[in-house]
């Protein structure tokens, strides 16, 4: 891979990470329509946006076709990019998304260039261990097998998105010793990763961990940015803004 192919990332590209959209939640569409009123250069979505989204089984897809519609609108005025979460899957499989730069999980990390520095970008949701990667790969290659069961037996998707909507959605809550150690240990795992491709990383942005903080290492000087929870938080973020705090 070729660091000067990488695409270049704006300086005030919005990022927005784990918002777990669920209906009746009004803060996802109203972010939508403000997006829409001022679109920035670039919108990153960074995965698990809706709670449950699985592109091939039409009862998750149907209830969320308005803000699907609007995120479809809005990359018609912006560059819209969106990571696939462990939460909103089969996202191919959209005719929305038609406009919108996709990057599934075999794609993740996907590598961006910042003010000339290589940035590694994705969901989050790697190096965690074989059991995590065992459970992943079950509930992927699941969406053909419930789709097919979703014509079948209507009543049984909504029955199983019940249940993972009442799961309590955490903030991972760290003193900073354990910050720092977190940071550090996260940069050396997709440090090793882009070295298996010839490149020399400066940093990491990824959401899935609910953080919302920055971390700059203080001897090689990488850079990682851990994503805040729009569902906890309400917040979106810039590279900038959360440099800075």
């Amino acid at each position: 891979m070729n660091r000067a192919s990488c695409p270049s990332l704006s300086s005030d590209a919005i990022f927005i990470a784990d918002a777990h959209h669920k209906q009746g939640d009004p803060a996802f569409p109203l972010l939508l329509d403000q997006l829409l009123d001022a679109p920035p250069k670039q919108v990153f979505l960074m995965g698990d946006i809706f709670h449950v989204l699985v592109g091939k089984i039409a009862s998750s897809v149907i209830p969320h076709q308005a803000i699907l519609e609007k995120i479809q609108t809005l990359s018609h005025r912006t560059q819209v990019f969106y990571f696939e979460g462990n939460h909103d899957l089969a996202l191919h499989s959209l005719s929305h998304f038609q406009h919108v730069r996709i990057y599934s999980r075999a794609q993740q990390p996907a590598f961006f260039l910042y003010q000339d520095r290589l940035l590694a970008l994705a969901h989050g949701d790697f190096f965690v261990g074989c059991g995590y990667e065992f459970y992943i790969s079950l509930l992927r290659r699941s969406g053909n097998i419930l789709g097919y069961l979703d014509k079948v037996f209507p009543n049984l998707y909504p029955h199983i998105q019940e249940r993972i909507d009442a799961k309590r959605i955490k903030t991972l809550e760290l003193s900073q010793t354990e910050w720092a150690h977190f940071a550090q240990k996260r940069l050396d795992l997709y440090r090793a990763h882009a070295q298996k491709k010839g490149l020399n990383l400066d940093g990491v942005v990824e959401g899935h961990f609910h953080i919302g903080a920055y971390y700059q290492h203080p001897h090689t000087q990488e850079h990682y940015w851990g994503l805040p929870s729009f569902y906890n938080t309400r917040l979106i973020s810039t590279l900038k803004t959360m440099s800075e705090n």
